[in-house]
């Protein structure tokens, strides 16, 4: 009987947070697992909004990276038509990750090639002047601080 209480309280919770996400402001609403719920929902958004070239990316991080939970920082610009020509999307990425040595690199600018639902790193080489503005891309970080 325990679990029918646990599985009516989380419909309740779920029921709320639905409500609380429709409020323009998480902050306002009285009950505090609505607002925790509110809050929780709009730090983070579900991976269905992510733009394709971003999707590509999560699913690329690990043969973009040496050690992909030690991504951090990352930030990512717009997609741009690449100089290659033939339809191809290219991203610029900055990131600070470990390198081959173990250690952090830095903050650095990689070039991405958007491939279908994959991406491939081309490093250095990418065109600085089409990066235009780097917004913060948070689901790339790792889950290690160091």
């Amino acid at each position: 009987m325990l679990w029918l209480t646990e599985l009516v309280a989380v419909v309740l919770l779920a029921t709320a947070a639905t409500s609380a996400l429709a409020a323009s402001d998480c902050k306002s609403i009285g009950d505090n697992a609505a607002r925790l719920a509110c809050l929780d929902a709009s730090a983070k958004p579900p991976a269905a909004k992510l733009s394709p070239a971003k999707a590509a990316i999560l699913r690329s991080k690990s043969r973009i990276f040496v050690d992909p939970d030690s991504v951090r920082d990352a930030r990512v610009g717009q997609p741009y038509q690449c100089p290659a020509g033939g339809g191809d999307v290219c991203i610029c990425l900055e990131v600070n990750a470990k390198n081959t040595s173990g250690g952090m690199a830095g903050l650095q600018v990689i070039g991405l090639w958007i491939k279908g639902d994959a991406a491939e790193s081309f490093g250095r080489m990418y065109d600085e002047a089409r990066c235009g503005k780097l917004e913060p891309f948070p689901e790339l970080n790792g889950r290690r601080a160091n």
